[in-house]
């Protein structure tokens, strides 16, 4: 019976896993949707997005952050591994920017 009991569980963390990876992927397949959305409402009721501009810093830090966890860590470490610029070219523009 616990046997029994043990796969019921596992079967329902499975379906909610399932599910909420549908999500997931609705929201990378749609993501254009709530965007044009928003600049509809924008367009046609521009009085209310002034109420809501306290938001625009805290939204677009969000926007950034999840844009940046989709770069891929081997993209990252291959730039530490061999970056553009070395500290000492970087020192040299830095001086002849500031003169």
């Amino acid at each position: 019976m616990k046997k029994k009991q043990g796969l019921v569980e596992s079967n329902r963390t499975l379906e909610l896993f399932y599910k909420k990876m549908k999500i997931i992927k609705f929201i990378e397949e749609k993501f254009w949707l709530p965007l044009i959305i928003a600049l509809i409402l924008g367009l046609l009721i521009p009085t209310f997005g002034k109420s809501l501009i306290f938001l625009i810093i805290p939204f677009l830090m969000i926007i950034l952050f999840l844009t940046y966890l989709k770069t891929d860590l081997i993209e990252i470490i291959s730039h530490i591994k061999k970056p553009f610029f070395t500290p000492e070219q970087i020192c040299n523009l830095l001086r002849n920017f500031s003169s």
